[in-house]
């Protein structure tokens, strides 16, 4: 069934990029029809009618090319296809070499005919000139006898560059607007498997606590037992089961707004304090309760920075939280340190204990990855993939380094100025 899906969504892919190149060349053959169509609607009645009233008095007119020289060259053609008389405007002593044939055929049934053609223009130099122009013939009679084809050429020299930079700048245009929607294409597909995996993740994490509050309450229903130790491990599992559910719930609402709210992100210049005093004391109290040492920079020697206080102090609040719950259970470590580097503040939050595994380093910032080498796989699995989508949204970094000794998570604060 994967398979199968695999192959249908690569076939959907296919289509689309088959109906994408064929739009392309049905546009691009829309717009040379234009360019051809425009010029022969408003020129061809014009040069039908002149050289219907040309072949009226050009046997007896041997000044006939003095009327041709506003753009429009002619040349008369006998049943043999001889050239036996021409005006070529604008090219003297020039030959024009095109696919006659047609038109005296036409000339021999008595019937005109107008079209386009492709002009070479021989100057009796090594070069030719090219131009497409729209040629009209009409049979010349003298009383009653066939002399011959006459031709009128009213050519456009610029025509065949314009079709020429028509189709390069169209061919670009619609390059840069596909290559567009193929990223955004690519994007909206990259965020549909996150969307995947983010609901398959979801669903494990809420099922996991869910199943297990069930089943107690299902035990303590149907239990007749009275021992009342018993029934408060019961109760205190449910509470612990129903605090690990609300805790997934809530980190999942919250990274969810912060990926939806670009306003969440403002940022202001304000002193380290302001930003991160309130989870370094709280953090105090608890390492001290807790007997964990904990060592803290002097805020007020910071330099002013420039980021959003609430989101990078849930920043520190997180990373804090993830120190102290990998800290051994003897001798537990915990340490703060900051410098300043390339216009930015570098905070460091360095823990001894659990080490994370060159294999799991890569998927750390993931949502509802738990890493299994470590002693304390508990949580949800989303405290880092908040502190990634924050600093991404204040477009900071964060690395981390982990060895048997210690692990230390390092990101950027951006400094006021």
């Amino acid at each position: 069934m994967k398979r199968e899906g695999v192959f249908h969504s690569k076939a959907k892919i296919y289509r689309k990029y088959i109906a994408t190149i064929s739009m392309y060349f049905l546009s691009l053959a829309a717009g040379i029809a234009v360019i051809f169509a425009l010029p022969y609607l408003r020129h061809h009645h014009q040069l039908e009618r002149m050289v219907r009233e040309a072949t009226l008095f050009y046997p007896f007119d041997d000044g006939f090319g003095m009327g041709t020289r506003f753009g429009i060259s002619y040349l008369f053609y006998n049943e043999k296809g001889e050239c036996l008389n021409s005006y070529i405007a604008g090219f003297v002593g020039s030959q024009y070499r095109f696919a006659k044939e047609k038109y005296i055929e036409k000339a021999l049934e008595k019937k005109p005919c107008t079209g386009y053609e492709l002009i070479s223009v021989e100057t009796g130099r090594a070069d030719e000139h090219h131009e497409i122009a729209l040629v009209s013939s009409y049979p010349v009679y003298q009383d009653g006898r066939f002399l011959g084809c006459l031709v009128l050429v009213r050519g456009f020299e610029d025509h065949l560059a314009l079709l020429i930079g028509f189709s390069i700048l169209w061919t670009v245009i619609f390059a840069l607007v596909f290559i567009f929607y193929w990223l955004l294409d690519r994007k909206n597909r990259q965020m549909e498997a996150l969307r995947r995996t983010y609901i398959a993740g979801m669903s494990h994490e809420l099922k996991s606590p869910i199943t297990s509050i069930k089943a107690l309450a299902k035990t303590l229903l149907y239990d007749e037992s009275d021992d009342p130790d018993k029934r408060m491990f019961y109760y205190s599992t449910i509470l612990e089961e129903a605090d690990i559910l609300e805790n997934s719930v809530l980190k999942i609402l919250e990274l969810s707004k912060l990926q939806s709210k670009a306003s969440l992100y403002k940022k202001e210049i304000c002193q380290a304090e302001r930003v991160f005093g309130e989870a370094m004391e709280r953090y105090r109290r608890y390492c001290d309760e807790m007997e964990i040492a904990l060592s803290l920079p002097a805020l007020e020697s910071l330099p002013p920075v420039y980021t959003a206080p609430s989101l990078m102090g849930r920043v520190l609040d997180l990373l804090l939280h993830n120190a102290v719950k990998f800290v051994p259970e003897d001798g537990g470590k915990v340490g703060i340190t900051t410098e300043l580097r390339d216009k930015k503040l570098i905070v460091h939050v360095i823990n001894n204990g659990s080490e994370i595994s060159p294999e799991d380093l890569p998927r750390i910032f993931d949502s509802f990855f738990k890493s299994e080498t470590i002693k304390n796989p508990t949580g949800s699995g989303m405290g880092l993939a908040i502190v990634k989508e924050i600093l991404n949204g204040l477009h900071e970094t964060i690395t981390v380094k982990s060895s048997p000794e210690e692990t230390e998570f390092a990101f950027t604060v951006g400094l006021a100025g």
